[in-house]
């Protein structure tokens, strides 16, 4: 059984004001860090914002995918660069589910101990849906952990794992095409590309609802200018109808959120999954355990 989920995309830029102005933040080639492997989730929504952003700016930007550990040598990296502008961190927070209906719940108890679920990488909240779904209702999975979304979908049609929390553009043409089954999506409401699938709320499992976002997001102390300028091609890049278009068409919404929606965002999420990551045991030295 294959579940898939919602996606809510708020592409933002986090404030950071220094006062300075780096020239090479102005003309130079410009890099977009994904912390996945390519072909995931994330790389069409990177793909045609950078497009967008890059005439806008007269800049050439350039998508560079640094996975591993789940995302940390991304921020590694990232906390090492020069906060010049020139480097952004395509940030994520991407859920995905599955269903808990009755015929489900049932068939897991009865093979309780047996089953495994997948997630597009441990240490993210693909993975600790999981970990709820056994506190919830007493399940016993075993987590199954891949290096993308991409990877995970792979493994989902190749029956190496039952069932997942996958993201909705990397799931969407599989479920259309009958391959993959969509039972339950995490968002407050329906997702538009998935009409016809419930969410976990309609369901009678509120709790388990959780938006997602991916953002545009800068290091501390990149010069206030470079920032503002980042930041308008950013939102002319979301405002545009065509670029809305595509992104939709790979099962996003877009929102166009900014930094200080964004960080208030962030600031919910982590009081959201931090006791879960807590109790579950997870440590970062357990993010290098994917396939």
């Amino acid at each position: 059984m294959n579940r898939r989920a919602a996606v809510l995309l708020a592409a933002s830029l986090i404030p950071a004001i220094t006062p300075m102005t780096i020239p090479l933040a102005q003309s130079g080639i410009i890099r977009i860090i994904v912390g996945t492997a390519p072909g995931g989730a994330i790389d069409p929504y990177a793909r045609i914002i950078a497009e967008h952003m890059s005439r806008t700016l007269g800049q050439p930007i350039i998508i560079e995918n640094k996975p591993g550990a789940s995302g940390t040598l991304a921020a590694e990296y990232i906390a090492n660069a020069p906060a010049d502008g020139t480097i952004l961190w395509l940030g994520t927070q991407a859920f995905t589910e599955i269903n808990p209906n009755d015929q489900f719940i049932a068939w897991a108890k009865a093979n309780k101990g047996k089953l495994s679920y997948s997630s597009y990488q441990s240490g993210t909240p693909s993975h600790f849906l999981g970990f709820q779904m056994n506190e919830t209702f007493d399940l016993d999975l075993t987590h199954v952990p891949y290096r993308g979304s991409g990877l995970q979908v792979t493994g989902l049609l190749g029956g190496h794992s039952l069932f997942g929390f996958a993201q909705v553009n990397s799931s969407l043409p599989h479920v259309r095409s009958g391959k993959l089954k969509a039972l339950a999506t995490t968002g407050p409401t329906r997702d538009h590309s998935m009409p016809d699938v419930p969410t976990f709320a309609e369901l009678g499992y509120p709790e388990f609802t959780a938006k997602v976002w991916f953002g545009l997001l800068v290091k501390e102390g990149v010069p206030e200018d470079v920032f503002r300028r980042l930041t308008d091609a950013a939102k002319a890049a979301h405002a545009d109808p065509a670029v809305r278009e595509k992104l939709e068409a790979q099962g996003f919404e877009v929102s166009g959120a900014t930094g200080p929606q964004l960080k208030t965002e962030i600031k919910q999420q982590i009081e959201r999954w931090g006791r879960l990551v807590k109790a579950s045991g997870f440590s970062i030295e357990d993010r290098g355990s994917t396939r």
